[in-house]
């Protein structure tokens, strides 16, 4: 009975563990090396910074997941690196690192044998690892044999993948222009074809995208209607944020209209105003897109409250950022309004508060600046017992204007 319960509990134990997600080791990265070494794993490592979004989301929301878990606690020594600290600032050097998060796939002696830059979700990550464990799916193995003139279709669309998770976007443009050179529109109907094709896209209205588009029953009966829908809707707002970058707004009003008679849904409102929004940035008309600011809000404070508040400090932060901008007399007024109604609908109230600060400083308004910097502290310290470093760089700064 006794060796029962024993087991019963281990295997609870177990299960526990796993169902945590990844059991990162806390050790320093040769230690993980010798490690890996004695169980004949490869090292799993997380590159991040504490200030990088979606490395946190990732940490939370995907590194968490029982499957994952499973996966690498039994196949690699995992290891999560700060690259800003101790010795992640020289493993940056050492591997290069660029973007946040870093995923690395290392060898026992300590060589690179795949990366993943960006975040990713659970089903990918455990893809990725499998690719890394298999000595034939290899980046220099797959270049190789594409240098050497061998372009089958699998090999080809492998290397793709590859080069779009190493972000080398340069010789991925030259490859994945060729392969998609290569396809004929039927050829799209293949689905290995397809799924690499929307991962790289096209240009709007280019002869495979009208393909696709006058064909989208036959699409979404080979994949899925939302696929379909989102490379429609993706491939139409890249060309219209293309044109919000020129001067042309009678063209971008025609191909508005036409995006809205061909996706009529409400959630769209706020992406159509971030173009005129861009449009109006880039042609330097303040109040029209001051306007547009305004109309985007009006939508979130409705419809999608939890962007409310970020939407405030992301458009008061663009109006810092540019000059034109920030001489209008209107800015002050706007900015405090703004971060007033942002403070309602904000869960880090904090960093309202470090915004004002940061605004107030550049624009050299000191007393203002210290009691914003001041109640950003405070409301650090009551929610942490702690504040962030770059709060009290900010005071410093502000202390010898």
């Amino acid at each position: 009975m006794k060796r029962t319960i024993t087991l019963l509990l281990g295997l609870l134990i177990g299960s526990s563990l796993f169902s945590q997600g990844i059991k990162f080791d806390h050790i320093t990265f040769k230690e993980a090396l010798v490690k890996a070494k004695l169980e004949n794993k490869m090292i799993f490592m997380d590159c991040y910074t504490s200030w990088c979004g979606p490395c946190k989301k990732m940490a939370k929301q995907e590194f968490t997941k029982s499957n994952v878990g499973e996966y690498f606690n039994s196949n690699f020594v995992c290891l999560k690196v700060d690259m800003e600290k101790g010795e992640g600032v020289d493993l940056k050097k050492r591997f290069n690192v660029k973007g946040f998060p870093t995923l690395l796939y290392i060898d026992c002696k300590g060589e690179i044998v795949s990366t993943r830059v960006g975040a990713v979700v659970a089903e990918v990550l455990i893809s990725d690892g499998k690719s890394a464990l298999n000595p034939d799916d290899k980046l220099e193995i797959l270049a190789a044999k594409y240098e050497k003139g061998d372009r089958d279709n699998k090999l080809v669309i492998k290397y793709i993948d590859h080069l779009l998770k190493n972000q080398m976007f340069d010789l991925l443009n030259i490859v994945a222009t060729n392969f998609i050179d290569s396809l004929s529109n039927e050829d799209l109907f293949v689905l290995e074809n397809f799924e690499c094709f929307l991962k790289l896209g096209t240009e709007f209205n280019s002869d495979k995208h009208k393909f696709v588009k006058n064909n989208k029953d036959k699409f979404i009966l080979l994949t899925d209607k939302l696929v379909v829908k989102g490379f429609l809707i993706k491939t139409f707002f890249s060309y219209l944020r293309e044109l919000s970058k020129g001067t042309d707004k009678e063209k971008l009003d025609l191909y508005v209209a036409d995006f809205k008679q061909e996706f009529s849904d409400k959630i769209y409102i706020p992406f159509i105003g971030d173009v005129y929004r861009d449009f109006y940035n880039t042609n330097n008309q303040y109040d029209n897109w001051i306007d547009e600011c305004e109309k985007n809000l009006e939508y979130y404070e409705i419809e999608e409250v939890s962007r409310y508040c970020n939407s405030c400090l992301y458009y008061s932060g663009e109006i810092t950022s540019n000059p034109i901008f920030l001489k209008s007399e209107r800015t002050t007024d706007l900015i405090i309004k703004w971060a007033d109604r942002a403070l309602p609908y904000s869960k880090n109230p904090e960093q309202v508060f470090g915004f004002l600060a940061y605004y107030y400083k550049i624009i050299g308004n000191k007393k203002e600046a210290i009691s914003n910097v001041n109640e950003s502290i405070k409301v650090c310290i009551d929610k942490n017992g702690k504040f962030f470093e770059e709060l009290e760089k900010m005071k410093k700064e502000i202390e010898d204007m």
